[in-house]
């Protein structure tokens, strides 16, 4: 097979990801259905390991699935651990079978099909960041509504459901849930540690938790502590939006000159293939070739990390 069909199967495996991952850009929000007392909305919950509780049980004992289930919940995602898995496996299937056929090589079958098992986690990842960053910026907003409430001279649980009902993003999610939780029995502060907990990215949760709790357990003006924090929080996120277009022009140069490898390999492959396949037909060329695209999918992933730790 030629190194066009290679290059060509390598920029297709690249698409799907990067299709996966603009949808996972744009989370759902909270439907409003009623639950059987007509009152609140039906709040999220932890997403499930298996449909069948049978399963669920039994992959309990398996390492890695609760970290797995952990990590799902902090990406806002309500499928089944069982589904991501059996989406994994599906594609690492499809990427083995397509790149043996087209390589010949077996080796290389199963490094494709690593790389593809791989892609529901990086969907995950990026969600999970991009959740934390829509969170964050409905937090001055969510925090506005709390001390207009504890002003009010509500309780901080019936301020926190007030305020879910209000917000429509994953923050006004995770609030409903927090609720919902103490409304079935936990301690208002284990739900509220619990939130923060599938928000680990946003600092600034975590402090709006530790005031709350702070409140719950000791009293005091919630209000105005509510009203401090939120000027505190408004001036750090306008600092960080300013740093963020400080540094546009330095991430697009990055983005650019990661993006100049792959084109340069396609160019090559379409314009002059033989080129190719003389390297991949030669013993140290294969190694070469292989070589070259584990290093510059290494420079990649630190170039991504350094761009998306932002907040």
């Amino acid at each position: 097979m030629t190194p066009v069909v290679l290059v060509g199967l390598f920029v297709a495996a690249l698409a799907v990801a990067q299709v996966a991952v603009w949808a996972s850009d744009n989370p759902s929000r909270l439907v409003r259905r009623s639950a059987p007392d007509g009152t609140d909305p039906e709040w999220d919950r932890e997403p499930p390991l298996a449909p069948i509780p049978s399963v669920a049980e039994a992959m309990k004992s398996i390492p890695g699935m609760s970290a797995l289930q952990r990590l799902q919940s902090q990406a806002g995602s309500r499928q089944s651990t069982l589904t991501t898995l059996g989406i994994a496996l599906g594609l690492a299937l499809l990427a083995q079978l397509g790149v043996t056929v087209a390589t010949g090589s077996l080796l290389l079958g199963v490094l494709g099909g690593m790389f593809a098992a791989a892609v529901p986690l990086f969907v995950l990842l990026k969600a999970r960041r991009r959740r934390a960053d829509l969170v964050l910026d409905d937090l001055p907003r969510a925090i506005r509504s709390l001390a207009r409430l504890a002003r009010a001279g509500q309780g901080p649980a019936q301020a926190i459901r007030e305020t879910a009902l209000e917000l429509q993003g994953p923050l006004g999610r995770e609030l409903g849930r927090a609720f919902a939780e103490q409304r079935d029995g936990r301690a208002l502060e284990e739900a509220l540690e619990a939130m923060a907990d599938r928000v680990p990215q946003c600092v600034d949760l975590r402090i709006l938790v530790t005031a709350l709790v702070l409140a719950s357990e000791a009293g005091g003006n919630l209000g105005l502590l509510l009203e401090r924090i939120e000027a505190t929080l408004s001036e750090r996120i306008a600092l960080a939006q300013a740093a963020r277009a400080e540094t546009a022009q330095a991430r697009l140069s990055s983005g650019i000159i990661a993006a100049l490898p792959p084109l340069g390999v396609v160019g090559i492959a379409i314009l002059q293939p033989d080129h190719l396949m003389a390297g991949w037909e030669d013993p140290l060329g294969r190694v070469l070739y292989i070589g070259s695209a584990v290093w510059m999918s290494i420079g990649l992933l630190i170039i991504v990390w350094l761009v998306g730790a932002r907040r």
